[in-house]
């Protein structure tokens, strides 16, 4: 895979990440791509191939978590009861700080709502 190639995947996943996998249903379920950065060497990996290993959602965190939070609020209805978030990518812990700050988002719109918020790694 080239770096273009991989770069251009990554931003698509970015910019759906926040897509909600349940419509019609009081879940909202949100998976957010942290990052393709990765410190183990597991041999299962599919992900072996790629070469440029430093993709994260980065230095437009701040904006991307306002946009996060904006379509998170807006998809909320009188039926949604939990909040769903999972953080995936090569090592999401890698970017432990801006996890941090979206977590603490989500932990905002659940003190605003009442909304239960889970979120797993």
């Amino acid at each position: 895979m080239n770096e273009s190639y991989e770069r251009s995947r990554y931003l698509v996943i970015k910019n759906n990440c926040h897509t909600s996998k349940y419509k019609n249903s009081s879940v909202i379920k949100i998976d957010i791509a942290m990052t393709n950065k990765c410190n183990f060497i597991c041999p299962y990996c599919y992900e072996k191939k790629i070469v440029n290993k430093n993709l994260t959602i980065g230095n437009d965190c701040n904006e991307y978590i306002q946009k996060l939070k904006k379509y998170t609020l807006n998809s909320i209805s009188s039926a949604t009861k939990t909040l769903e978030v999972v953080f995936y990518g090569g090592e999401p812990l890698l970017e432990k700080e801006i996890m941090t700050n979206i977590n603490n988002a989500f932990i905002d719109i659940n003190n605003s709502t009442g909304v239960e918020y889970k979120s797993v790694i």
